[in-house]
């Protein structure tokens, strides 16, 4: 199979894989493992994003755990229109999950920026170690942008005055049963770092109601990661790879200045590939083949010792 072709099965293969998924799922499925951010970070500049149009179905992924491998958070960024009648809950996990909320702000240039606690829990009920977030009856929260974190047991957020001590203090009133709330510290100030130690990890899935995908058309930015995929055509101009999006833009100007159409993802796919379709996504390729095979090997093998 030729290299176009083989970037074409591939593109069609993950078009009916998600179409598959969202029919069983009956709405879409928000994964952390996409070609685009493929780690969900544990802070609102480095989650995953939840882009789209439609009502969120879950949100799934997994934890690492380990020294090297440590990933003892993960956090979405999702679009909230009815506070009320917002839940998220872990309905599946390999460890002792928490769950986590909290509300975004953004720059001027309508990045995510920071996080405030809204509202937490450790175990759903005596018996029950998964977990359920909602919004607290008071004070009354705005629709907008929210971020859902999980993290193992013993996992959790702090946060310090900016230029103050550099103390952490708790986000949240701990309680390992009801609702948790901010600290007055908490609600005051974002959050800074996650304290404690990593008790576990392991896939997980969290069933979510009353959250939306955040639509392209919110942004427009190059480079943010509101922005559309830089491989996809969509309203609103720029995309969301800032490297991709800068050289399309380079090329044609109309990509940043009016919309990302169909020739601005043409551009980007003919100019911003590697082996598998993603930018980057391939660098054991060493001779650009499309393969990692014995030639990659030999390569590696011909500049093997010191460097000069």
């Amino acid at each position: 199979m030729n290299f176009h072709a083989r970037h074409h099965a591939c593109r069609l293969s993950a078009a009916l894989a998600l179409l598959l998924a969202n029919v069983a799922l009956g709405g879409p499925d928000v994964d952390e493992s996409t070609s685009t951010r493929p780690d969900a970070g544990s802070t609102v500049k480095s989650a995953k994003v939840a882009k789209g149009e439609g009502i969120i179905q879950s949100a799934r992924g997994t934890l690492a755990l380990g020294f090297v491998a440590g990933d003892a958070v993960d956090m979405f960024l999702v679009r909230v229109k009815d506070p009320a009648n917002f839940s998220a809950s872990v309905v599946s996990a390999d460890f002792d999950p928490a769950l986590f909320l909290f509300r975004v702000t953004t720059d001027n240039s309508g990045n995510p920026e920071d996080g405030f606690g809204v509202s937490a829990n450790d175990d759903n009920g005596v018996g029950d170690p998964f977990s359920k977030v909602v919004f607290p009856p008071a004070p009354a929260y705005p629709a907008g942008v929210y971020a859902i974190a999980i993290a193992s047991g013993g996992t959790l957020p702090a946060t310090y005055p900016s230029g103050g001590p550099r103390s952490p203090q708790p986000v949240f009133t701990y309680d390992q049963y009801d609702l948790m709330t901010p600290t007055g510290a908490g609600f005051e100030y974002p959050l800074r770092i996650w304290d404690g130690r990593q008790s576990g990890g392991g896939e997980y899935v969290i069933e979510v109601s009353g959250a939306e995908l955040i639509p392209t058309e919110f942004s427009g930015v190059c480079g943010d990661i509101f922005s559309g995929d830089c491989m996809l055509p969509h309203a609103a101009k720029g995309c969301d790879d800032p490297s991709c999006c800068t050289l399309v833009c380079d090329i044609d100007p109309y990509c940043c200045g009016a919309e990302w159409d169909s020739n601005c993802a043409g551009i980007a796919f003919q100019n911003c590939q590697s082996c598998s379709g993603a930018p980057a996504a391939c660098p054991s390729d060493l001779d650009g083949n499309g393969t990692v095979d014995g030639g990659d090997l030999a390569m590696m093998l011909g500049d093997w010792g010191q460097c000069n």
